[in-house]
């Protein structure tokens, strides 16, 4: 239900919004998400503390960077 909600709430902004999955590296966890094209950071943050998420995920073609929602670090590496 809850990403059901945060689906809606994407495609309210981004026209377009594709199921993913976040995996932990170094065990076995891993979440149900999305994937969005066009959203800022900002944007993407909120979006995030609403969710109740600790991260987000952003990638720019060359690195994934893992942002945390509420300090706003954030460590990355080369796709």
């Amino acid at each position: 239900m809850k990403n059901a909600r945060l689906e809606a709430d994407l495609l309210a902004l981004v026209p377009e919004v594709w199921a993913s999955c976040g995996e932990d590296p170094v065990d076995d966890y891993h979440e149900l998400g999305f994937a969005v094209r066009g959203l800022d950071r900002a944007t993407a943050l909120r979006i995030g503390v609403d969710y109740g998420q600790e991260a987000i995920f952003e990638l720019d073609g060359t690195l994934r960077t893992v942002i945390e929602c509420h300090d706003a670090w954030s460590v990355g590496r080369e796709l």
